[in-house]
Parts: structure tokens; sequence; C-alpha cells
């Protein structure tokens, strides 16, 4: 006999809360023509909490059929409520777990109990409190204007949470595709999830799955939500590299699509287009195009990037090698000029460093020279700020441009000196 139970909860979980079907397979032929299950508390003193009395079927069961296939016995136990009869005495939660057994008879006579008498080895049962498993709402908007969200669920559970997976589906034609899949990773019982691709115009649905180390698994109710935004907020990483002598910047996150009217017959721009407000009522806009015109459209390469006048700003760069007056290492452009900024390197010369003494020339005017390592040059506000380099120009420095001022710190291993 090969016994498992199956309760609303899972494999070897239940809600004492509620009925439960305790299901097993028996081995064997010959038919059972009644059953007994006791449930005890998993203690030493083997407190007993619920008895079937010996129960006669009906129908006699037969474990496999003809065909070898084999059948599942089940027997329903009852809720903990006392005021339902009969009724359990398991209490959810409780520490030490449940045991059961169930006696199986082909012929039961009251006279002789154990003639023909099957029992199973002691089984463990966990009742657990149901947990609740819920997106917050705040996180899950009906119309998100962004395109990143974050996403919050929270695992109420008397059981640990062991690992959980959140799915991420946009609706195509009313059916849910599926763009993201964490797969099972570990967290708090507190879960997050993040995705910065939404796009305009489009509807998401996103659910999360946990499973308890109890085994038991959970699902949240889908969440629904419109995606609707007209410009992006960047939140990537800013990069900062040195090209041709100068700074180039970089933002992660940042992609827009720029479409240019075209007349068809000649590729020259085009002026027969319009764009239509609240189209159709949707508080959307649509583009209405002349039947010589086309659209073309291309990703961006570039784009403007504002920054407030006067605020500080950091920079992490290397000094190129350069053989003029100076190099320009980042220059700002304010609308007004007078605030504009520029950050240059000047007066580097490059010196001769021997590899060993033995290859110090002889002569005085070939003696090797450590050079001049050269200042910073910082012009602001129509005012030029100058800081004398101490180390080799070469090195990877962090620099701090504000207003009336700026600051240079030697980049070392990760840290700032």
């Amino acid at each position: 006999m090969l016994p498992s139970a199956f309760g609303g909860l899972g494999s070897e979980v239940i809600d004492a809360s509620v009925e439960n079907d305790f299901s097993m397979t028996v081995n064997g032929n010959a038919f059972v023509n009644a059953y007994q299950l006791k449930i005890y508390e998993n203690t030493e003193t083997s407190t007993l909490v619920y008895d079937t009395g010996v129960v006669t079927l009906s129908a006699p069961f037969a474990p496999t059929l003809s065909s070898g296939r084999k059948q599942t016995f089940s027997v329903t136990v009852p809720t903990n409520n006392p005021l339902n009869n009969p009724h359990t005495s398991m209490v959810n939660d409780y520490a030490n777990a449940y045991k059961w057994t169930i006696s199986l008879w082909e012929t039961y006579t009251a006279g002789t109990p154990t003639l023909t008498k099957v029992t199973s080895d002691e089984n463990i049962v966990v009742a657990r409190t149901p947990a609740a498993f819920d997106i917050d709402p705040a996180t899950a908007p009906t119309t998100i204007e962004s395109r990143y969200n974050q996403w919050k669920a929270t695992l109420s559970s008397t059981s640990p949470i062991m690992q959980f997976n959140w799915k991420l589906y946009e609706v195509v034609d009313g059916v849910n595709e599926l763009v993201c899949d964490t797969g099972w990773i570990f967290q708090a019982p507190q879960i997050w999830f993040e995705y910065s691709g939404l796009v305009s115009g489009k509807t998401y649905v996103v659910q999360a799955e946990a499973i308890t180390q109890d085994g038991v698994t959970y699902t949240t109710s889908p969440a629904t939500s419109n995606v609707l935004y007209d410009s992006i907020t960047s939140s990537g990483v800013t990069s900062v590299e040195v090209v041709d002598g100068g700074v180039q910047v970089g933002i992660s996150g940042i992609q827009y699509i720029v479409g240019s009217p075209l007349i068809t017959s000649s590729g020259a721009a085009s002026t027969n287009y319009s764009i239509l407000g609240n189209y159709l009522s949707t508080g959307e806009k649509a583009l209405q195009i002349g039947s010589d015109t086309y659209v073309r459209f291309a990703s961006s390469d570039t784009f403007d990037l504002d920054l407030t006048d006067g605020a500080p700003i950091v920079i992490g760069l290397y000094v190129p090698a350069y053989s003029g007056a100076n190099v320009t290492l980042a220059q700002i452009t304010s609308e007004d000029a007078v605030k504009s900024r520029v950050l240059k390197h000047a007066g580097f010369q490059a010196g001769v460093i021997p590899n060993g003494d033995s290859l110090v020339p002889n002569s005085d005017s070939l003696a090797p020279s450590a050079g001049t390592n050269g200042t910073f040059q910082y012009t602001t506000g129509g005012v030029t700020y100058s800081l004398a380099n101490s180390t080799l120009p070469l090195y990877r420095y962090i620099v701090i441009l504000r207003a009336a001022s700026f600051a240079i710190y030697e980049y070392l291993n990760g840290g700032v000196s």
C-alpha cells in the first residue's frame, strides 16, 4: 500500500479548516471492502485527533483495473469546525504536525477484525493557515505613465517563502503574449519585480507565483495596466568616455525614433501632413499624411542633454597624451554664453624616462627628463581657474565642476584619493 495525502493546498500540506481528500495508491489485486483512517498528533503520546471508524464500502474498490492501470483510493476528511459532525481536532500551524494511517480490509468481520486487515505505515501531514499572496495595487495602476515600472507582491504566510517567479505579458488581440519570465529565484516575503521596456499604447498583465518551504504554490491574481506616456525619464547609468580629445557622455535607457515627412517623388521635405489630437476620442494623437507624402523613421544616434546652469557636475575621465598647447577635456555649452564651462589640460611636456642606469646617455643634453605634468584649467563665468597637476596626466581622475570652482581627485583602484 502506497499512501499519500493531498489537500487543498498541496502534497502533504492541508488547511484543516476545510475538507481534505486523503488519497493513496494500493498495490494489489484484491478488492477493498472496508477501511479505517486515523489521524494523530505527531508526538510520543500520539493523541488521536480523528478516526473514521470502520467504514464499509457500498461497492468494492478495485485497486488495479483489468488493463493494469492503478486506481486512486480517497477518503474525505471533514473540517475542524466543532459545529460540524463529524469534525477533526486538528489545528492549523500545529508545530509538531500530524501523522495518519489507514487500514484496509478485503473482507471485514466484526468477530475477526484483523483477518485480511492491512495497515499502512505512518505518514506525515502538515496543517497550515492558507497564505495571502497579492500584488500591491498601488504598484500596478490602471495607467502606467512611464516605460519603467516596479511591481510589489506580498506573501502573508506562516510558512517561509522558498522561491518565487514573475511573469509579464503583453495583451495582443486579447491574448496574453509572454514578454518576461524571471524564472524561480529567492527573495524575502516582500517581492519586487521591475521592467524598463514598457511601450506606450500597449496593455500589460503581470502575475507572480511563490512556493513556500512546505512546497505549497500560490499564485496572485493577474494585474492589468495600460501604458501611456509622451516622454521618457532616464534612470540608467551615465558613462563618460574620452574620444578624440573630448568627453562623450552616454546615458543608457534613452532611445527614441525620429520621423521625417518626405515627398514620395523627390525625397524632399514635405508639409503635407497634420497631427490629430484626441484621435477617435481616445486621448491619443495620430499622424495624418497626404497621398504624396511618406514618413521615414530613424532611431536616434544623439540627443540633447539639459543641465542646470551652475549645478555641480561630476565626471570621470583620463587625460589623453597631447603635443599641443592644451587639450579640451569637457565642454558644456549654455544658452547664456557666460555660464558655459570648459575644462582643459595645458602645459604637458613628455619627458624621457630611462629603463635603467646603463641606458643613461653620457651627454648632459641627452639626459632623461621627468617632463612637465602641466595644469588643469577650468573656465566658467568668464573666469579661468588653474590647478597644477601633481601626477602624470595619463591617470584617471574624478572631476567636480562647480559654478565658481572645481576639484580634481585621482582615481585609484576603485576609490578616490
